[in-house]
């Protein structure tokens, strides 16, 4: 707790987990939660945006708003693919995912919903490569698909993922 306090982006995530999930109580508490994630995400936590994101557009532990969080949650997705491509370049990248590597899976649908490092945009890219992460268990790669749903890509999040 002291870390988290002193302003420790991860200590600060893992607190926002604790709650997020109710480890040690009988109930998450998503407003703490939300709070955590976004001092974390405030200190450059990738993982944190995309959270505070996700509580966002849902309305967990705050108001929702569909409109910031779909906005946050790509800005979020972003920094996420770019930290990611700078440590495994694009190139390793494809290969862990087709090799399995279900974080590759999920960032190369991030590479291809945004169109970065020279790819094309292409959001029914992005959906095959979700799809791929969150049958093999990647809750974010499940949530990426739920908000490329509601920008109108063609498909069923259910369907998707459940097959």
């Amino acid at each position: 707790m002291y870390r988290a306090d002193s302003g420790d982006p991860c200590a600060q995530y893992t607190l926002g987990v604790v709650h997020a999930t109710g480890h040690g109580t009988k109930h998450a508490k998503y407003d703490a939660a939300r709070a955590w994630f976004r001092l974390s995400a405030e200190g450059g936590h990738a993982a944190a945006r995309l959270n505070v994101a996700i509580m966002q557009f849902y309305g967990w532990g705050g108001p929702a708003d569909r409109v910031r969080g779909r906005a946050a949650f790509g800005d979020a997705l972003k920094q996420y693919a770019c930290n990611r491509a700078r440590i495994a370049g694009t190139t390793t990248t494809v290969a862990a995912a087709c090799g399995g590597d279900v974080a590759s899976q999920f960032l190369l649908g991030i590479i291809s919903q945004f169109g970065l490092h020279g790819a094309e945009s292409s959001a029914s890219v992005a959906r095959q490569w979700y799809t791929i992460a969150a049958r093999r268990g990647l809750r974010v790669a499940r949530e990426s698909l739920f908000i490329l749903y509601g920008v109108g890509v063609e498909g069923s999040v259910a369907a998707d993922v459940l097959l």
